[in-house]
């Protein structure tokens, strides 16, 4: 049987660490197949790349997660409800290609956010209106009952902009979802021009952007703040974890569970698994392997 092929399309690509760890994961768990970037630019290569290549399911990261969507020829309701599409089925029949797609970053987002979410998050702002955010979008309204206030460079009918965000927005808007591409790798500098003097340990803030591992947006975000973080791949397993560069010990976490997060005693530095409540702080889309969370530690819970 020949190697399967399974791949990224997106533009560009020098980001993502996905192509490594999936050939990893393959080569581990001893699976026939390979796992390749498609650097393509104009979303329309993507037909050619289907049908001259033995592909059986296709990754869809930024700028094309909506506009793939009128090459396919099924698409799943969800993903159609949100407008957007991160994954491809490819189905090889005697009478053609069927590739159907999906979306995979709504759930994978809601699976994250939901055990941080305290009573007072209620309202959010999604800084930008492509492909990611929509998948934000959805997951935050209808998974989760937050109302959702989108923001973008341009205004337009239920958008608001930058220059919008004044105390009374960030006052009441207590979960900040960076879905942009700014801080992305190489552009390191950039970030989301919201006023973050105006955080509070009452916001929780989730950066989509995973490389690099502490994103402009989430140092700005984090200045007032003492913040504990840990890389970890979503899908699996936690990861050795590091502070950041202010804090000087290096701590290894165990797996996750819910409502028993890590407590981080700056003083000692020393750490333990205790029931506690958070300030949020996290960066990396879930669902793709390579997801970081920041947190700080208020108050044990009752």
């Amino acid at each position: 049987m020949a190697t399967k092929i399974f791949g990224l399309v997106g533009y560009p690509l020098g980001h993502s660490f996905s192509k490594k760890y999936f050939n990893e994961k393959f080569a581990d768990e001893n699976i026939d197949a390979e796992y390749k970037n498609f650097e393509i630019e104009d979303i329309n290569e993507v037909t050619d790349i289907i049908n001259h290549n033995d592909i059986f399911g296709l990754n869809v990261t930024i700028p094309h997660k909506i506009s793939v969507i009128p090459l396919l020829s099924q698409i799943d309701p969800i993903a159609e409800a949100i407008g957007s599409v991160n994954v491809i089925k490819i189905i090889r029949t005697d009478n053609g290609i069927i590739t159907r797609g999906y979306n995979t970053d709504a759930i994978g987002f809601t699976t994250s956010i939901k055990p941080l979410i305290q009573p007072h998050h209620r309202h959010a702002l999604v800084l930008g209106t492509g492909g990611a955010s929509k998948a934000v979008v959805y997951a935050l309204q209808q998974l989760l009952g937050i109302d959702v206030q989108s923001v973008s460079r341009n205004p337009a009918p239920g958008i608001i902009t930058y220059a919008d965000l004044d105390s009374k927005i960030m006052e009441s808007h207590t979960v900040v979802v960076n879905a942009t591409p700014l801080g992305m790798y190489p552009h390191v500098e950039t970030h989301p021009d919201i006023p973050y003097r105006l955080l509070s340990p009452q916001h929780l803030c989730f950066d989509l952007t995973y490389n690099p591992s502490v994103t402009t947006f989430m140092r700005l975000s984090s200045k007032s703040i003492v913040v504990v973080s840990f890389s970890f791949n979503f899908a699996t397993r936690c990861s050795t974890g590091s502070l950041l560069p202010f804090m000087s010990a290096v701590i290894q976490l165990t797996p996750i569970i819910p409502r028993a997060f890590l407590r981080f005693d700056t003083s000692s530095n020393t750490s333990s698994l205790e029931p506690c409540a958070y300030t949020f702080l996290m960066n990396g889309l879930p669902c793709s392997n390579e997801s970081r969370i920041y947190r700080v530690t208020l108050e044990p819970l009752p």
